[in-house]
């Protein structure tokens, strides 16, 4: 209980600022209804990678449901599944980073993704945390390298950005269960990849899709 409330506390209070991969506007609007579907506990929405107030609150309303469910897990030997709802284009890389203390419970929690946009770092987000990761009819899912954005709006690559690409990339590979180097060229080294349908399924992106969900009014 202690490191979680230490956890909590890094959440709320700490700001690491990095330049790294702040993504151009990868967000989008689908025409279906991503709140109204499986009655979402938390959301990771556009601002959660690049506001530090929604990435923090968020972070630890999500901390507080791992452990949550995990303690009823041990209670009453069954767990109740955590359920995110994903339209994130990504943002900055300290953000996603600074999940790391939270892996304890994160890792160990059964968590339910139905996904809308996920890009960049959403992406790696959502490989990395959700057992299930459920995909809307439309739903934009994107990965690219990681990079510098100077203040015109221009990308910059160094050998920085491709160790952090890299280790990211190494680690949605293990999960997806893909050869290492080769997962690596097809997400990140032609610039952005966007998966089709038939790839989210061929590489274990999603799985599931969502076939007649509510759309919006």
């Amino acid at each position: 209980m202690k490191k979680v409330i230490i956890a909590i506390l890094v959440f709320s209070s700490i700001f690491a600022v990095s330049l790294v991969s702040f993504d151009r506007d990868y967000s989008r609007s689908s025409k279906f209804n991503l709140r109204k579907l499986n009655d979402h506990s938390i959301v990771i929405g556009e601002d959660y990678f690049t506001n530090q107030q929604v990435f923090s609150e968020t972070s630890a309303a999500l901390l507080r449901e791992a452990v949550t469910a995990l303690t009823k897990k041990k209670a009453w030997g069954f767990e109740p599944h955590i359920k995110i709802a994903i339209n994130s284009g990504g943002g900055y890389v300290s953000f996603f980073e600074r999940l790391a203390v939270a892996d304890g419970a994160l890792l160990e929690a059964y968590i339910v993704c139905t996904v809308s946009t996920a890009a960049s770092m959403a992406f790696t987000f959502m490989i990395k945390y959700c057992d299930e990761r459920i995909m809307l009819p439309d739903a934009y899912i994107l990965q690219h390298q990681v990079y510098y954005q100077n203040l015109f709006g221009a990308r910059r690559y160094d050998d920085n950005t491709r160790r952090i690409a890299l280790r990211h990339s190494d680690l949605e590979a293990k999960v997806l269960d893909i050869d290492r180097d080769k997962w690596f060229d097809i997400s990140r080294e032609n610039g952005d990849k966007v998966f089709t349908k038939d790839e989210l399924i061929k590489y274990k992106i999603a799985t599931g899709f969502i076939k007649e969900p509510p759309k919006k009014d």
